[in-house]
């Protein structure tokens, strides 16, 4: 009992450490560490220190990624830059945790940065990627037009074509940048101008579409036939297809019209090409090539007598042919010659020249114009004063056309007559000696047809008469002025049987200085006039609603001038021979510009296409 007691005891002194040994046993079977503790009991050097040592992998990996989008940036390689980025404010999002202080600043304010640099890489990459669409969908619609115009499809279906090709286009310049807009502007002024030729034609009415249509379908088989070398076959289909460019001429106007004369000139080449000049180019090609096989082994001399009868060949060609193809085979020959270093004898060149086919001339595609009548000054002769002789008229070609211009601005109108009228002819040879000035005569008398009214007088030499008044021709032409010496000088007018009409200053018997003329179609002309012709600065208002103001020479535009076309197209700037040739600014209906330099009536690269949108843009970044 004692010994229990005791025991007792003695576990009961121990009793109170017995808790805290288990306590500490509980919590593991190592020393705790002061890095275990709260922060709170923690020193700040501890804190800082052990920051340090988690957060400085995080930097380095953030360093490293910003680097790389940056880069890539640069290169404006925008879609791996996005990944690039993206994969950096991951780690700026981890620094910005794990690191305290300052570099938890620093992270903070990377990430703010890196993404303001994602929202720029994301939007160039969704515009690359929206330039790209409208690219590939335009250059689609390109091609259907061109195909539907290859099949020669109706003026409407091409239009529509071409108008979501310039939609897209517009959309391309937008949405893309750098070089790829610049493609962009490209292929967008060379839609437009596609569409406006397409927008013209339309215009010009169904008949001249059709027209030119047809025309083209028949120069399709004449090309066809050349090149399946039915050469007879081909000449027929081409000379066909120039009587139908030659009809589309008369349908159409302005630079329709142009077009349908180009056109049949070209054909016309073609036509005479495939049934003279083919077969003799067939020939010399044939000769040409046994000459290239027959090699440096064949006798000098056997070599020598190939190239005369190559060139022979080639030269007989060159009188056949027109346009380039007389060209390459003269060219060829030349070379032959030279090669040889002996020249063909003189007889030699002259029968080739005699066996030349003359083509047929390619004529201009004017409408048939009523003929000008000269009515040749009245002679007078005869001791006595009395009319001995008669007055005598011819009928005599129209001057040169004047310039009419088309609703694309273009060049020349194909049926108007000058208001030139024919000179006087030299008088009669008097039979006796100059008499006194005669009294005036009648009011009104007739000489042989050619009524006068008004003041006149017969002049001293005896054969003309000068006063004012009017004069009417057998045939319905009538002048109203002055007559000088038998000549219409100062202020007159003259009026066709046909309806044409000039009224204005004369000089030498030719309408010169400043004046008006009416055309039988309608078209008006006011402004300087030389040599029956306009000359110098005028305007012409077209029947059909064009008006063209600015200089002229020789009856089309040149120089300076502006045009303005019923559909609402404009032009102001440089002319050639009635083409647009310089610098100028083309304006569109809806308010579009095209400022640079025409040549040839086209526009060129150098120049640049100017939106409406655009245009009030800038002036309302000029009146803020």
């Amino acid at each position: 009992m004692k010994h229990f007691v005791r025991t007792a005891a003695c576990v009961a002194a121990f009793l109170p450490a017995l808790p805290v040994l288990s306590i500490a046993q509980d919590a593991g079977s190592t020393l705790p560490l002061a890095s275990d503790a709260p922060a709170a009991s923690r020193p700040a050097a501890a804190i800082e220190a052990g920051g340090a040592s988690d957060c400085q992998p995080v930097i380095q990996a953030l360093d490293a990624a910003i680097k790389t989008g940056q880069a890539e940036l640069d290169r404006q390689d925008w879609i791996r830059a996005t990944a690039s980025l993206k994969l950096a404010e991951t780690s700026a999002t981890q620094a910005a945790g794990a690191c305290s202080g300052p570099q938890a600043d620093e992270a903070q304010a990377r990430l703010v940065n890196l993404r303001g640099m994602i929202q720029l890489a994301e939007d160039k990459t969704r515009r690359i990627k929206e330039c790209t669409s409208l690219t590939r969908q335009a250059s689609s619609v390109d091609v259907k037009a061109a195909m539907a115009q290859a099949a020669k499809k109706e003026s409407a279906e091409l239009l529509r074509h071409y108008d979501e090709a310039v939609k897209l286009w517009t959309g391309a310049v937008d949405a893309c940048d750098g070089p790829a807009r610049e493609r962009a502007r490209r292929n967008l002024a060379d839609t437009d101008k596609a569409r406006a030729a397409i927008a013209e034609l339309s215009d010009s009415g169904p008949e001249c579409e059709a027209g030119h249509r047809g025309a083209a379908s028949m120069q399709d088989l004449g090309k066809q036939a050349f090149q399946e070398r039915r050469w007879a076959d081909a000449a027929l289909l081409f000379r066909k297809s120039a009587s139908m460019y030659e009809m589309a001429g008369e349908k159409c106007h302005g630079r329709q019209a142009d077009v349908a004369q180009t056109r049949f000139n070209q054909v016309m080449v073609d036509a005479h090409n495939a049934e003279y000049c083919a077969p003799v180019f067939d020939r010399a090609r044939e000769k040409a090539q046994q000459l290239k096989a027959a090699g440096p082994g064949e006798p000098l001399a056997t070599r020598q007598e190939m190239s005369r009868n190559t060139e022979i060949a080639w030269r007989e060609a060159a009188v056949q042919c027109r346009g380039s193809a007389a060209e390459l085979a003269l060219n060829n020959a030349q070379r032959l010659s030279k090669e040889r270093g002996t020249p063909l004898p003189d007889t030699v060149l002259a029968a080739i020249k005699a066996t030349a086919v003359q083509a047929e001339p390619l004529v201009q595609l004017v409408p048939p114009a009523a003929p000008v009548t000269a009515t040749k000054a009245v002679a007078v002769a005869g001791s006595a004063g009395a009319l001995a002789t008669a007055t005598t008229s011819a009928s005599v070609p129209p001057a040169n056309p004047l310039a009419g211009i088309t609703d694309t601005i273009g060049s020349v109108a194909k049926r108007v007559t000058s208001a030139t009228t024919p000179a006087a002819p030299e008088p009669a040879p008097a039979q006796a000696a100059a008499k006194p000035a005669a009294p005036p005569q009648p009011a009104e008398f007739d000489v042989n047809g050619a009524k006068f009214a008004g003041v006149f007088q017969r002049d001293a030499n005896g054969t003309t008469y000068s006063g004012n008044g009017s004069i009417t021709w057998p045939n319905g032409d009538r002048y109203n002025g002055t007559l000088a010496m038998g000549k219409r000088e100062g202020k007159g007018s003259f009026t066709w049987a046909s309806g044409q009409s000039y009224a204005g200053d004369w000089k030498n018997d030719e309408p010169n200085g400043q004046g008006s003329m009416r055309f039988p179609n309608g078209d008006q002309y006011e402004g300087a006039v030389m040599r029956g012709m306009p000359n110098g600065s005028g305007s012409m208002r077209f029947a059909r609603g064009d008006f063209y103001s600015g200089d002229f020479v020789n009856g089309v535009p040149h120089g300076k001038g502006s045009f303005l076309g019923k559909n609402g197209h404009q032009y102001a700037g440089q002319w050639a021979a009635g083409l647009k040739e310089g610098n100028g600014t083309y304006t569109w209906p809806n308010g579009d510009k095209w400022v640079g330099v025409f040549r040839k009536d086209a526009q060129t690269d150098d120049g640049d296409l100017v939106r409406a949108d655009e245009q009030a843009k800038g002036k309302q970044a000029s009146a803020s």
